[in-house]
């Protein structure tokens, strides 16, 4: 049978992964593309790669790094985009069914929804790794080989402690900070785990508090569009906006454009937290836009072919492999961490 592998990412997410690197990015290929051949064919592998979308050059990234891993590798990569619609990766899932592939490595836009088609995928032996978001169903582990994820939770925290820190050491420890917050995509490990995090720390200060809170779905636009909601509903209500705590840093450069264009200064009249760690982010804090940047690593892919590579070995995999950094590790500003002026001309997405 020929070798096939297929790729099928989600959302959101993540942070730097164990000795790997960030891979330079390649052009995107044209809109609709089907196939692109990569390498030695005689290899007889070929890469399904189900992508959420290209919705921030965070997600451009992951999928940048698939294709060029698929291309050292000398594999075929079908790359296909599903503009965060379940039913387009239920349709690529039940092709690569259909078609007998070896590998299935799915990410998933939501957690639900998934019980019918993995039983399929399970039914005719085909192991399924997952990426980032995991599925959320009876017995999952019988599903997959393994899920390989980021720690969100532990994302939202470093957001939390280092907002607490901040106000902190510029003497506003004891006042009353209002948080506004934009998150992810509803139903989203990203989403649900960042906000598990931060208010873990935060509700630990009576004094802080989050007043308004929804999704922007991980989008610029959709994050500049809530933001000025946000804004002008404070205003209505004469309640000040101190923070802002965006889940992504696509979201929060979307938010400092309508700061900007409410007449206030971003980066101080409103403090901006965004996670990612993307170069849109850095060079907003060098700016003075925003205050600081959670990495979040889209360079899944070296950490996905050891584990093929294993599965190929016959070898067995852990049900889970989490990527953590530890506790201080990727946090980006120009104040307590990592500095991003430095850090700057070497980021890659």
């Amino acid at each position: 049978m020929k070798r096939t592998i297929v790729f099928l990412p989600v959302v959101l997410l993540a942070l730097s992964v164990f000795g790997c690197k960030f891979l330079p990015l390649q052009p995107k290929p044209p809109e609709g593309s089907a196939l692109e051949t990569a390498g030695n064919s005689d290899k007889q592998i070929t890469v399904r790669y189900a992508q959420i979308g290209t919705e921030s050059d965070w997600r451009v990234a992951t999928v940048n790094s698939m294709k060029d891993a698929a291309r050292a590798e000398g594999w075929e990569l079908l790359n296909q985009d599903a503009s965060c619609s379940q039913e387009r990766q239920f349709e690529w899932l039940r092709e690569a069914i259909a078609k007998g592939d070896d590998y299935i490595v799915l990410a998933p836009i939501v957690k639900t929804g998934w019980d019918q088609v993995m039983s399929e995928a399970r039914d005719v032996g085909i192991p399924v790794i997952m990426l980032e978001t995991n599925i959320d169903m009876p017995d999952r582990e019988d599903y997959y080989a393994t899920w390989i994820t980021l720690n969100f939770i532990q994302e939202g925290e470093k957001a939390g402690r280092w907002l607490t820190d901040y106000m902190e050491a510029e003497g506003r420890g004891n006042d009353e900070i209002n948080i506004v917050e934009l998150q992810g995509t509803v139903g989203s490990s990203p989403a649900i785990d960042r906000q598990t995090g931060f208010e873990s720390i935060i509700n630990n200060y009576p004094n802080y508090k989050i007043t308004q809170s929804q999704t922007g779905d991980f989008e610029t636009e959709r994050g500049k569009e809530i933001m000025e909601a946000f804004l002008n509903e404070a205003a209505s209500n004469s309640v000040k906006i101190d923070v802002l705590f965006a889940h992504s840093d696509g979201m929060a450069i979307g938010a400092i454009q309508a700061i900007k264009e409410a007449g206030l200064i971003p980066g101080e009249d409103i403090v901006i937290i965004g996670i990612d760690g993307s170069k849109l982010a850095f060079e907003a804090i060098a700016a003075g836009d925003m205050n600081v940047t959670i990495e979040c690593s889209p360079i899944f892919a070296p950490i996905v072919l050891d584990v093929i590579k294993t599965l190929e070995a016959g070898e067995a995999v852990p049900k889970v492999i989490y990527i953590n950094p530890g506790e201080t590790a990727g946090i980006y500003d120009e104040y307590f961490y990592h500095n991003v002026i430095s850090e700057l001309p070497s980021r890659a997405y």
